[in-house]
Formats: C-alpha cells, structure tokens, sequence
C-alpha cells in the first residue's frame, strides 16, 4: 500500500475507493502496524531533529532521501538527520514554497503562494495540503499528508508531522535560517539619499539593441545588466545588519523588493563589507550584492511595469524587512539611450604572482617580488573597472603550455618552473553598453611577473611562547635540533660542533638583510601594517642553552635551544604567530683548523598567546552578546554600570574602555570612568544599545587588544530574580491575622537571598519591668526595595481591611510606630474582617503584593491565595 494516501485512514478510520464506496480499515492492519513500528523506531531520530532545534541549530535543507523512503533533515552544524517510512512505493512528501511557487518533492506545481507576517504559507486542512492565498484564505492542492511529511518555507522554517496507528500527529518545528531573523537594518549606505541604485556605473544598456557577453552569445533585445564591480560581484551593492548575528548568512536568502513585494533584481548574493564596515562583519553587518534579474529591459523600467523608477526598496529575509529607503529606477531614465563606453577597464603596469597558486582577475597579487617572503605588500590587479557586462582571460596556447598555465574565466594558475622570473602578458576580453558584434568586443592586456626561483629552507623551528612580564617566565627556547641534522657532511658537521655563536640575517625578497626579525601575515592598526618584531627591541636576550633549558652552552654541540626574551609590553608584540626566512651563519673551525663558515637556511616560526588570565566574559551575565546590565542602587535618573564587573580578571586589563556605537540618542559613557554606562532609568527593559568593549592585554602593547561588541539592556534584579509567599492560610478565629517578613522571601536575580520586610526580637524585662535584653532588629528589608503594598482582590475583597503595621525601637522595647516617624519600620500587615461582615469557613481571599525596587521598576504583582481559617 502506498502509504502517501495513508492519512485519509489516519485521519478518518475510513477511505473512500476510486468506485465511491467505503473500504474498512481492517484491511490495512498490517501496514498500520507496521507504520507504528517504524515511528517507534523513528523516536531516535526525532530526539536527534529536537535536539539540534532545541540547541540553537537551523535547516539548511530539507530533502526526499535517494531511494524515496524518507526525508533528511540538513542543519548548519551536526549531522544530518533522516525519518523514514518505508514501503515498497516510497514514502513521504517534501512540501516546500520556493519565490512564491509551491515544490512538492521538488516538482514545481501550478500554484503560487502568498505569504503573510501571521500566517503560514502551507497548512494541512482535511487531510491534504493547502496554501495561501492573497485574500488569506487558503486553496487546497488535492494531494494527501502522507504518513510523514514536511512542510514549509525558507520564510516560515519547517514542520515535520508525523502520524501514529491512531491517527494522532506528532509535530517537530524546525526553523530555517530565515525563519530566525528578527530584524533588519540598513548599515551605513553605500549610495547617496536621493542617489538610484541603478547608474551608469553598474548597469550595462543600450537602447534598444541587442548587447553580447564575451562568448557571443545575445542578451535580449534592451536589456539592461548588471555591470561587474571592480571585486567580482555583480549589481548594487547594500550594506545591512541582521538580527541575531549567529546566523550564517550563506544560509540567508535576500531580496530587494517595493512595497509590493515586486522586483527586478535577483536573489542576493552575501559577501564581508569593505572598508570602515569590514571589522563590523562580526556583528552581523553584511554587503549584499543585487543583480538584475536577466530579461529586465530599459522600458520596464522606465514604463514602471514591474517596478518604478522612483518606487523605494527594501531588503526583506524571511519575514524581517529593513525599512523602504533606496530609490529603484535608473537617473534620468526618460532619456538615456546608452551607458558606458569608455575607460571602462585598467590595471597595474605589473604584478608579481606566486607560482602553483590560482589567483583572480578580481584578487591581488604583490608588488615585489613574493619570493620566500609571504609579508610582500599585496596589490590589486585592476585599478579600474566601470561598466563591464562581461569579461575573460586568454593566452596563447603555446604559452599555456610552455609556463603550465590554466585559465578559468577570470582565474589563473601558473605552475611550471619554467616560469620562474617571467613576464606574462594575459589578454583581456570584456564587453560594455557598445559590446553589439564581435568587432564591439573590447581587449586589453593584464601583466603579470612570476616570482624568481624561491629561496626555500631546508629546515623549519616553531616555537611556542605565553606572553608575560615575569622576568622568569618571558623567555621562548626555539629548538636548534633540526637546524643541527640539516648540516650533513661530514666536515661541516666539525665546523658546527666547534662553533659557539650564530650571526642572523632575515631574507626578504630573496636578499638577506642584517639581523633577526620574524614578521606577521596580518595587519593591524588604524593604517594597517604587519606587525615586525626583531631582535634588541621586542626580542632580546639570544643565548645558546643546553636541553634543560637552564645551563647556558659554550659551542653549538652542546646547544640543544636559542633562548630568546620577549618584550610584551613592546607596541609590536601581539598574539599572533611570527614568521620569516633566516639565514643562521656559523663560523667555527674545520678538522683542520682553519675556519669556515655555514649558511643555514631555516624558516622560523613563533607563535605567540595571551596567558589564560587574560580577560574573558563571565558567562552567566551574557545571553550571546546581550548583557544585562543591573548595576549599583541607582541615587538619581540614571543606572550606573560598570561593564568590568561583567568579565572576569578586568582588573588585569590595560585601557578597558567601553565606547557607545548605538545610532540613535546613546547612553552616556563616563569620561573619567571610561567603563560605566549611564542607563536612564525610564529606558529599563525598553532599551537596548551597541556598545564596544576593548582593553589592551599588555601595558604599550596597543595591538595586542581585543575588541568585541556586546548588547546592553538595563535591569532590575529584583525584578528579575523570584519572591516566594509560604503564608497559605488566613486564622481569623480572633477577627485578625497577619502577614509578616516570614511569610514572604525573596531571590534577586543572582539567587541571593533578601528580605522584604523587617522584623524584630521583642524586649526581655525584668521582674519590675525594667528592660533586661534589649529588644533588636531581627530582618531589615533590601535597600533595593523602594515601596510595598499588600492589596486585596477578588471577590471576597470588599470584606477585609488590610492595615499597614509599623515598629521601631524606644528606650529598649519594641513600640508600635507611625509611618511618618523617621525611625518606622514596615514590619508587615494585619488583614482584618470588616465589622458586621461574616465569611465562611474554607473561603479563599486573594491578595496583589506590589512591589516597586529603587531601579524605579513595578514588578508584576505577586498573587497570595490564603484559604480563610476560623
């Protein structure tokens, strides 16, 4: 049996048969038990599937299984997971929408899909699938839930249903990556306020011809594209950031839409933002690049038959949206005829490759020679590139295969030593808005130089090294054994053995230069370089030792390390990994006598690291990078918050400096007091602001810092902590009770313990009345309580007079006292039947404890439910 149309048993006890009579269930009783045992046997799978969700993780695909007798579950991270229900015919529908088409098992069906902010785009109704419509209602399709099912879309996230032997369904949620996106926001725009998106410099048009790509092969007849940009991508270009930041944007789908949901510009494609954006990436800000979808012409746009010119654009994932704020339409669109056709494409005069690596037209190389130096500067090969439809690399095939050249499109690899020191001139073919006929197909050149035959090492020495000022820990022992082996004959190894100092030269560019530094492959600082430290400024200290790392050694046969200080506190130094090409020059006598001189060449590599009390968030304050911020008793219209007291060792931090990055009315960052933020108190809970957090871990070190960005929200944490009553009963046998600190306790947000009331010992006296133990203060209510009331509710309330009950202390014994007298204490409340009133015995009265704490923050009321005892 075909277990697809098993739901109409499942869902009825009954199936209707092609003729129109009614079959029994009974018939199917072997396939409904075996239904039953493969979801039994299905519990693991499904525990694997809620677990992934229930741990954060999000679908990156749904699919039919190979053989059709299941479906698989993809997440980001994790393995993937598949429910089965197998039957000789297959088993199980994937359902999904894809750009508002419905995909069963993805086969596209006629049928388009509306989406909605509250309702999902594909529902089960009656037993088969049924899908949104643009009034709200929902249009069946006619096929059957099968026995396990999953429905869904990038927007909605997905439901697997599964059904039992009784026709009961059990449901999984699994959200997708666009599912999870709360918000989004324009970042900082990358075209002017009143600018278009669509200018000369990123479309490619020409009236009403009919433009080609470099193949030959015809776009349609007016139709605009999207030009190249200078780094590869294609189309405008939008910066935004998304809600939560821990989603992989591979995994995001967004489009560029007017405020009907049209548009003319294809799915995006997410790359790293560039610039002052770049070290944002971190925190969710992303580029997106927005082609035009192919067909578009000049007249759609210009007749607004799609979208308008001047219609405003937002971005839109899942079911978030930035806000309308581009402008469509191409500038002066009633009259332009034709797009760019000049100093569309330039590049370097030269630029020095690598041999065996790939590179791209759109990437960079170096601007000197990279030989056996990784830290040569980098440059770009194109300086130029503005209205480009399409372009590609060539080269004569004899060349090709004289250097081992391979060529894909706009990448390149040259991998034959043969082209070491050589000049390579690639041609260039490109097209633009006057590319109509092969003749229109423009060339240009594109030169690149091979490095010259690497000077390699024979040998590498790593090291590494825990940052410290500790004279006695400062010290890394870089390992001369394989220096040693790499000298192999015979009277050379007498020449080392008799040595008994090293001279240093680092090579760069394949030219030795005096002394010993180590140099980093990144860059840091505001002009970014990479990091150099050298010998007699960062390092210091360079003595032969013995292997117990202790004992210092006279010749190079005893050495078994170089020792060599480091400086933490050197502007230079960073965790970071070191490297270079050394040239270790020994002299020493040969077994002659007469001395001579080795040239060792070993590639040194140091890794640095910050000790393990370096700074570190403490955890349980942070949500991922949202930190509640609750701070000392507030004494005016701001909380005050030290952010240090977030993290653990910030004492031991050098400038822990909090800076404001929110882009709406931020909140005060003292100026003295560089870590505390000032949270108006009207702002609790309903704020939440950008802040950057950086200290330095080394005092002088300024590039050993780290920086992070964390998410403020002002809180109470009486609020957020629990109260809990113990009081269940009201004894009115005398007319009275009350309610006092022992029957109330509270828990602030750290789980420490605090009063809500007072409460005092009474006086002992003696026999002539005189006071013989002085009566005392037994609770003292918090100080972060600012009021409180007890106030009766529910039906029963109108019958009871709830009396605020203070105390103090006079000349030793224990006094009633008025709330007005300075030295009243609230020690509690006696509720008390009004007179001429009776209730009965069992009666329930319900009282609101209404709390206000010195953040200015009402807490919800606490309900007290007391059963009335007489």
């Amino acid at each position: 049996m075909n277990k697809k149309f098993l739901s109409a048993i499942l869902f009825g006890a009954l199936m209707v048969s092609s003729t129109g009579t009614f079959v029994s269930c009974k018939d199917y009783d072997d396939d409904i038990e075996n239904l039953q045992g493969q979801i039994t046997a299905n519990a693991d799978a499904i525990k694997a599937l809620q677990d992934l969700v229930g741990s954060g993780k999000y679908v990156t695909s749904v699919a039919k299984t190979a053989d059709g007798h299941g479906i698989t579950f993809t997440f980001n991270q994790g393995d993937p997971v598949t429910i089965t229900l197998d039957d000789e015919t297959g088993s199980g529908d994937v359902v999904k929408v894809v750009d508002g088409i419905l995909y069963i098992n993805d086969e596209p069906q006629e049928l388009k899909v509306a989406t909605s902010e509250t309702k999902p785009s594909i529902i089960m109704q009656d037993g088969v699938w049924a899908v949104l419509q643009e009034d709200g209602t929902y249009k069946s399709t006619g096929v059957p839930v099968s026995g396990v099912s999953v429905a869904g879309s990038e927007a909605d996230g997905f439901t697997l249903t599964i059904f039992d032997k009784d026709g009961n369904k059990q449901e999984v949620k699994v959200p997708s990556a666009s599912s999870l996106v709360t918000s989004i926001a324009i970042a900082v725009p990358v075209v002017e306020d009143e600018a278009s998106l669509l200018n000369e410099k990123n479309v490619v048009y020409y009236g009403s011809k009919e433009l080609i790509n470099v193949s030959e092969v015809k776009y349609p007849k007016d139709a605009i594209i999207s030009a190249l940009n200078e780094d590869g991508t294609r189309g405008v270009a939008v910066n935004v950031v998304v809600t939560p930041t821990n989603i992989d944007p591979a995994d995001l789908k967004f489009n560029l839409v007017n405020s009907e949901g049209a548009t003319i510009f294809e799915e995006a494609v997410v790359s790293t933002p560039k610039g002052a954006l770049q070290r944002a990436a971190m925190d969710g800000v992303y580029t997106l690049h927005f082609a035009l979808k192919e067909g578009v012409t000049v007249a759609d746009i210009k007749k607004g038959s799609i979208i308008s010119q001047d219609d405003a654009l937002a971005v839109v994932c899942g079911k978030a949206a930035t806000a309308f704020e581009y402008k469509a339409g191409l500038e002066n669109a009633a009259t332009i005829t034709q797009g760019k056709t000049t100093g569309n494409y330039e590049a370097k005069d030269n630029t020095y490759v690598k041999l065996g690596e790939t590179y791209s037209l759109f990437g960079k190389g170096y601007a000197a020679d990279p030989s056996a130096n990784p830290n040569a500067a980098a440059q770009a090969f194109l300086t130029k590139l503005e209205g480009v439809s399409d372009i590609a690399l060539s080269l004569d095939e004899n060349l090709k295969s004289l250097y081992g050249i391979t060529i894909d499109g706009t990448n390149f690899t040259i991998s034959n030593e043969a082209a070491y020191g050589k000049e390579i001139t690639f041609t260039v073919k490109y097209t633009n808005s006057a590319s109509v006929a092969q003749n229109s197909i423009q060339s240009a050149n594109l030169k690149v130089t091979v490095q010259k035959a690497a000077v390699t090492a024979g040998v590498t020495l790593k090291a590494s090294h825990i940052l410290s000022t500790d004279a006695t820990k400062n010290t890394v022992y870089l390992p001369l054994a394989d220096l040693a082996a790499s000298v192999t004959a015979a009277g050379d190894k007498i020449v080392w053995n008799n040595a008994n100092a090293f001279t240093y030269k680092t090579v760069a560019n394949n030219t030795p230069a005096d002394g010993f530094a180590l140099t980093s492959s990144k860059k840091y600082g505001a002009t970014p370089a990479n990091l150099k430290i050298a010998k007699d400024t960062e390092l210091g200290g360079f003595t032969l030792v013995k292997s117990d790392k202790k004992t210092d050694a006279t010749k190079l046969s005893e050495a078994a390390y170089l020792a060599i200080t480091v400086d933490p506190e050197q502007e230079n130094v960073t965790a970071d990994v070191y490297s270079a090409l050394i040239q270790f020059v020994v002299t020493g006598n040969d077994v002659d006598g007469q001395s001579k001189t080795l040239t060792l060449p070993a590639t040194v590599e140091l890794t640095l690291t910050n000790p393990t009390s370096a700074v570190s968030r403490i955890p349980m304050y942070f949500d991922g990078d949202k930190l509640a911020a609750y701070g000392a008793v507030p004494t005016g219209a701001n909380l005050l918050y030290d952010v240090r007291t977030a993290y653990n060792n910030a004492d031991k931090a050098e400038k822990f400096t909090v800076t404001a990055k929110a882009d709406k009315d931020e909140w005060n960052v003292q100026e003295d007091n560089h870590y505390i933020v000032e949270i108006p108190l009207d702002e609790l809970y309903t704020e939440t602001q950008k802040f950057e957090v950086s200290y330095q871990h080394f005092a002088g070190a300024i590039n050993n810092v780290t920086t992070e960005t964390i998410y403020i929200t002002g809180q109470s944490p009486i609020k957020d902590g629990t109260i809990t009553v113990s009081k269940t009963t009201l004894d009115l046998a005398t007319g009275s009770d009350s309610f006092l600190s022992a029957d109330v306790a509270g828990k602030d947000a750290f789980n420490k313990a605090y009063k809500l009331l007072n409460s005092f010992t009474a006086e002992v006296l003696n026999a002539d009345g005189t006071v013989k133990t002085a009566a005392a203060a037994k609770d003292v209510q918090d100080t972060r309580i600012d009021d409180i009331k007890l106030v009766a509710t529910g039906e029963n309330a109108g019958a009871f007079e709830v009396t605020y009950v203070y105390k103090k202390i006079k000349d030793g014994k224990l006094v009633n006292a008025e709330d007005t007298d300075a030295d009243a204490k609230l020690v509690g409340w006696t509720i008390a039947l009004k007179p001429n009133t009776a209730i009965q015995n069992g009666a329930t009265i319900t009282f609101d404890l209404n709390i206000t704490d010195k953040w200015g923050v009402e807490l919800p009321a606490q309900k007290v439910s007391l059963t009335v005892k007489k």
